[in-house]
């Protein structure tokens, strides 16, 4: 690989990044109840029963 390609890949997926890590901490913020509302909400139940259909969830990264 040349430079280019290498500095791409190291900021697609940077060495110093612990998807396990990032995990457990999300999982030890959560609070109760988080995402009924979305689990709840019109669009999400009109997706689930729905065939061959996708849903595209977006939201602000931290």
């Amino acid at each position: 690989m040349n430079q280019k390609e290498l500095e791409m890949l190291d900021w697609l997926c940077p060495q110093d990044v612990n998807p396990e890590e990032n995990q457990k901490s999300a999982v030890c913020l959560r609070q109760a109840g988080t995402g009924v509302w979305f689990l709840d909400g019109d669009d999400f139940q009109e997706w689930q029963l729905s065939n061959n259909s996708a849903l595209w969830i977006h939201g602000i990264r931290d």
